[in-house]
Order: structure tokens, then C-alpha cells, then sequence
């Protein structure tokens, strides 16, 4: 055993050598420079990101353009109507799924091929696919093309997340920043709205936004680089306790438990009480927070007298311009923890569901601003403690496995419009009553992770 050690620290260290010899110092650039780099991902991000997550607005262009209306709407003069609304649901769980469960697949591309590679061909993705539902008046091209324009926009934004390298001392506000680009881009929705009002067609709208892609695409193929910032790839590197493990899988299974949990194999990480309890906090949260924004239009549209073109809009500004949340966000956690930060998401959601329940009308816009705040929370906190307590070696398969787990499981928002369209009379209150109730026996989670990192510390 000893001997075997011995060589697993020669071996280490001669690795060490090459990863020193390999990789460079991309902060030894000029702050000009790294600061062009930081501005050109956010742009990218900002533009392309989370732009699929202003589906509300998306839906109001569709509807006013009588899209997947069918001759039954038409007879029956349904307002909602049903057939149309789960065809909208269907279309957007598709593309919402692409943007989250599509991540896994892309981050081992991006590990094998690079930020250019990836960052190039996921803003062609994007521009396919908003060609596609431009010109698309079924619901299979509809989602053809907002699956293309999800997975597009996640592939750019972890493609060039290596940039918040260039800056190690801001390493995190930066990469908060990015964050909430990809919140940003939910706004792109919200201003082709406004045009589409002004008579500017849907076919035109996704056109431009086809060409913004195209020229991001052409940005990444130039300014990216073929390694992540800062980086080193050195092939057939294992770990010390995967190569003794590999080795005598037994030999050390007796003192897994007590090592850090950056230290342990993948196997034990994605095994692991912390990462199994924090992907269930943000699966159960990521159905609520997924079947609202897809449904929030038809929401507002029952709830709200008259024209809900305003509340609907502000619901879409909301989600933009909550992206300046996210440097404090990062502060928090830092200052208080991941457990405070987790029950408080866990009432701010909560809170959101109270407030859909309510008879009140301006209510509704408390709500709206609360869901922005504890989504934006969500996701960010789900990267952030995966980082921080599992490290960055099995960083993308971890975070990417989570997010693809959670995106599978809010599939589900589609049987349950079905249900509240259907049988439940088109009263959301059922679902959302559902939905307060899991939140509320999500603080027993929270606290079973809260013993864990305590036994884990220890």
C-alpha cells in the first residue's frame, strides 16, 4: 500500500510538470485585453443565453398572429383555447428542456473540442433555429426550432464561461455577471414584442436575430481559443485516489466518507448525500419555476380583466433586469453560507405560489418580481455550491447531469397544463396549491443537507 502511494505521488508530481509546462498565463495579458474578451461573452450571453425564458412575450406574438389557432378555436370562440395553449406548452417544455438538459451533452463536447468550436457551432445552432421558427406554422417546427435556439444559447454561454479566468481576483463577480447575461437575454423577446405590435413580422424579427447569431458565431470562431482561459489539458490525467482505486478498490472505500468531498472520485461526488440533496432542492423548484414562465400568459390572461399586455411585459422585465442581482447575490453566500441562502430561495418561491393563489390583481406584479429574484437565485445557487464543495474537476458533469436530471423531471409541466386545462376546469390554483406544498417540504431537505455539510466539516 505504501509503495502504491509512492508511485501515485511520483506519477502526481510528473503530472504537475507537464501541466506547468503546458499551460500559460492568459492574465499576464494586458487588463485592455482581458476586459474585450469579458465584454465580447457577455454580449454573446446577453444576446443568445436565456432568450428562450422570454417565451411569454414569444407566446403573445404567436397569438396575435392566430399561430396553431385551429377551425375548433374558432367555432367554439375558446379564449384561452385549449388545443392551442398545450400546443404552446408542448412547444416551449421542448425548447426549455433543450436549454437545461442539453447542457451535459454540451459541456463534454466542450471538454473534448474547446470554447471556439463550441462557442461557433452552438451560434449556428441558434441561427437555424431561429430561421426555423420564423418561418415554422406547425408545432413540430415551432419546436424544432426553439430546441435549437435552447441548446444554442446554453452551448454559447458555457463556452465562454472560462473567461471569469482572466480576472482570478473578481473570479466570481465576473462570472456572476455572466449569470446574469443569460438573464438578460430575455429581454430580446420583450423588444420583438414591441416591434411585432408596430407591424414588424415574426419572420422578420427572427431573421435579425438569425443574423445577430451569425455574426456571434463569426466573433467566436475568431476571438475564442481552442483551450478554456488558464486551463490545461493533459490527457489520461487521473486523480491520485482514482488511480489507487482502480488499482485496490478496496483499499481505501473505508475512509471515503471522511475525505473533502472535491477530493472523492466522481462516482462517490454524484453519489454523494450533498450532490443528491441539492439536485432534489433544484429539481422540485426547476418544475414550478419552468411551469410558470411557460404558463404565466395564459395565467395572467385568466386572472386579469381586460388586456394583459402590461403585466405580462412587466413579468418579461422583470426577468431582464434582475440580472444586477446576482454580484450580491454571490456576496451573500459568501458571507452567510449556502444553507440560509437555500431557505431563503426556498420562502421567496413559496411566496410566489401564495401570491398566484390570491384574488388580487396588483399582487400579481409583487409576484412577478419575487419569481424573477428566486429563479435568478436558483440556478446561480446550484453552480455556486457545486463548485465550491465538489471543485472543478468534475465540475461540468456534476452541474450538467443536475441541470439534465431537473430538465427531465419539468417535462412534467406538460401533463400538468394538460390537467388544468382540462379536468381541472383551466383553475391554476390546483397546481399552484401543489406546488406550495412541495416547496414547503423542501425545508426538510434543507435541513438534511444542512446535517450533512455539518457531518461532512467535520
Amino acid at each position: 500500500h505504501k509503495a502504491r502511494s509512492m508511485s501515485v505521488k511520483e506519477e502526481d508530481a510528473e503530472v504537475g510538470k507537464v501541466m506547468r509546462h503546458a499551460s500559460r498565463d492568459d492574465t499576464s495579458m494586458s487588463l485592455a485585453i482581458r476586459r474585450a474578451y469579458w465584454v465580447c461573452a457577455f454580449f454573446c450571453i446577453a444576446f443568445m443565453g436565456g432568450s428562450i425564458y422570454g417565451w411569454p412575450s414569444v407566446r403573445t406574438i404567436l397569438r396575435r398572429d392566430n399561430t396553431l389557432y385551429t377551425a375548433e378555436c374558432a367555432e367554439t370562440g375558446e379564449d384561452p383555447c385549449t388545443e392551442q395553449e398545450l400546443a404552446f406548452g408542448m412547444i416551449f417544455a421542448i425548447g426549455a428542456w433543450a436549454n437545461q438538459g442539453g447542457r451535459l451533452l454540451v459541456g463534454i463536447v466542450l471538454d473534448r473540442v474547446g470554447p471556439r468550436i463550441t462557442a461557433t457551432f452552438n451560434a449556428l445552432f441558434f441561427a437555424a433555429g431561429a430561421a426555423i421558427f420564423g418561418m415554422a406554422d406547425s408545432t413540430l417546427h415551432l419546436s424544432m426550432g426553439l430546441f435549437l435556439i435552447g441548446l444554442g444559447g446554453a452551448g454559447v454561454q458555457m463556452a465562454v464561461q472560462s473567461v471569469s479566468a482572466l480576472f482570478p481576483r473578481n473570479k466570481s463577480l465576473v462570472m456572476a455577471t455572466l449569470s446574469g447575461a443569460f438573464q438578460m437575454a430575455a429581454g430580446v423577446p420583450l423588444i420583438f414584442e414591441r416591434l411585432h405590435e408596430a407591424d414588424v413580422s415574426r419572420e422578420t424579427l427572427m431573421f435579425i436575430y438569425a443574423f445577430i447569431a451569425l455574426t456571434a458565431a463569426f466573433v467566436s470562431a475568431v476571438v475564442w481559443p481552442m483551450q478554456p482561459f488558464n486551463v490545461p489539458k493533459v490527457p489520461g490525467r487521473q486523480s491520485s485516489r482514482e488511480q489507487l482505486d482502480a488499482q485496490d478498490p478496496g483499499a481505501i472505500t473505508s475512509t471515503s466518507s471522511k475525505m473533502p468531498l472535491c477530493e472523492r472520485t466522481f462516482r462517490e461526488q454524484v453519489l454523494s448525500q450533498e450532490y443528491l440533496l441539492m439536485v432534489a432542492f433544484l429539481t422540485l423548484n426547476v418544475l414550478q419555476c419552468q411551469f410558470t414562465v411557460g404558463t404565466i400568459g395564459t395565467q395572467f390572461e385568466l386572472k386579469v380583466d381586460g388586456d394583459t399586455s402590461q403585466i405580462t411585459r412587466f413579468f418579461g422585465a422583470c426577468l431582464t433586469f434582475s440580472f444586477p442581482f446576482t454580484p450580491l447575490l454571490g456576496h451573500l453566500i459568501d458571507r452567510f453560507g449556502f444553507i440560509p441562502m437555500l431557505t431563503g430561495i426556498n420562502t421567496v418561491l413559496i411566496c410566489t405560489c401564495a401570491l398566484f393563489l390570491a384574488p388580487s390583481t396588483e399582487l400579481l406584479y409583487v409576484a412577478c418580481v419575487l419569481y424573477a429574484a428566486g429563479r435568478l437565485s436558483l440556478w446561480a445557487s446550484f453552480f455556486s455550491y457545486t463548485g465550491a464543495y465538489f471543485g472543478f474537476v468534475n465540475y461540468g458533469k456534476l452541474a450538467g447531469g443536475g441541470l439534465c436530471f431537473a430538465a427531465t423531471v419539468s417535462l412534467l409541466q406538460y401533463p400538468l397544463l394538460d390537467i388544468t386545462l382540462g379536468p381541472f376546469e383551466k383553475n391554476f390554483d390546483y397546481v399552484n396549491s401543489m406546488f406550495l406544498g412541495i416547496s414547503v417540504m423542501l425545508y426538510g431537505v434543507i435541513l438534511r443537507l444542512r446535517c450533512c455539510l455539518r457531518d461532512t466539516a467535520k
